[in-house]
């Protein structure tokens, strides 16, 4: 039988739970100081709401590959996690210093069998904590006690480890705003890499228009971008946010958001985007002064319909 490798078992089983993402200051003070992405989930007061508990009961987590992986482990992500902060240096959370943290209940001596039966072994001893590792694989994963663990490039592993004692943290602004998101969000995000770049990552296909606001100086002038997604009682609640660079942009930008929209409304006759033209009519549009501000509501049925879609998509890894 062909296992998977712990990258696509032990790290896409946290994932994919914290895809159901006031955050950890223990957590945050283990974030490299030079991050530009930082992410979160609070998944103990998502799972407090009705609605977050049908998210994480639909997980894209097909039931025979979770429950090899929790006999093997004792690890189930949906009843054992309880929150996870993802960091990055650039947009690609998951390569060359890319940092994932979690809290949760960890069976560290079955995982590492596990791991050990996986080709992973204790390589390194940092400050007393073991870092696991593949040979000629630069990814790595450790685990601090029975409710910390942390994965992902090994050199970000053992800086982590090596923060435990203290050293540079993030800056105070960063820290600020991400303990304003996640106060009152369930799966934040946080970023100061151009947002051009997020852009850049985009498919392509759409009409003209959009592509030159999209590449163009208009995504340019974000400075700052944050995220924040809130389980309601019946309604999924998202917020987002940017700081440009000046007062022109900030009214620029709102513009170009209430025309995107608008595009949306015109054509909310097709399945495809039905979801998001009802979101979009509660959308509430602000500035103030270099910040632009948008919230909106997804109903309970259209979340339902969302999760419907995703689960029914073919599993990616194997087992």
């Amino acid at each position: 039988m062909e296992l998977m490798n712990y990258r696509n078992v032990f790290l896409s089983g946290l994932l994919l739970a914290a895809a159901s993402f006031g955050a950890d200051n223990g957590l945050l003070n283990l974030v490299m100081p030079d991050a530009k992405v930082v992410a979160g989930v609070d998944v103990t007061r998502a799972k407090a709401s009705s609605l977050g508990q049908l998210f994480m009961q639909n997980m894209n987590l097909h039931d025979d590959e979770l429950g090899k992986f929790t006999s093997l482990t004792g690890f189930d992500p949906r009843r054992d996690l309880s929150e996870v902060v993802m960091a990055s240096v650039d947009t690609n959370t998951s390569g060359k210093n890319a940092l994932m943290l979690v809290r949760g209940n960890f069976d560290a001596a079955r995982i590492k069998t596990f791991l050990a039966q996986n080709g992973l072994t204790a390589v390194q001893s940092v400050q007393g904590v073991d870092l696991f590792s593949k040979k000629g694989d630069s990814n790595g994963i450790a685990f601090f006690d029975g409710g910390l663990a942390a994965a992902g490039d090994a050199s970000a592993v053992k800086a982590a480890i090596a923060r435990r004692g203290g050293g540079a943290t993030l800056p105070a602004a960063l820290f600020a705003k991400i303990q304003d998101m996640s106060r009152d969000n369930d799966i934040w995000m946080v970023t100061s890499v151009p947002v051009s770049q997020f852009a850049g990552k985009m498919p392509g296909g759409t009409p003209e228009q959009i592509g030159g606001m999209r590449k163009g100086d208009m995504f340019g002038s974000v400075e700052q971008a944050a995220m924040g997604v809130k389980f309601a009682a019946t309604m999924l609640n998202v917020t987002l946010e940017a700081a440009v660079r000046s007062e022109k942009d900030a009214t620029a930008m709102a513009d170009v958001a209430r025309f995107l929209s608008g595009m949306v409304q015109m054509n909310r006759d097709k399945s495809e985007v039905a979801g998001l033209a009802s979101a979009l009519d509660s959308m509430k549009l602000t500035t103030n002064a270099k910040n632009v501000r948008m919230t909106m509501s997804v109903p309970q049925a259209e979340v339902e319909k969302m999760m419907k879609s995703d689960r029914a998509k073919p599993a990616t890894n194997k087992i």
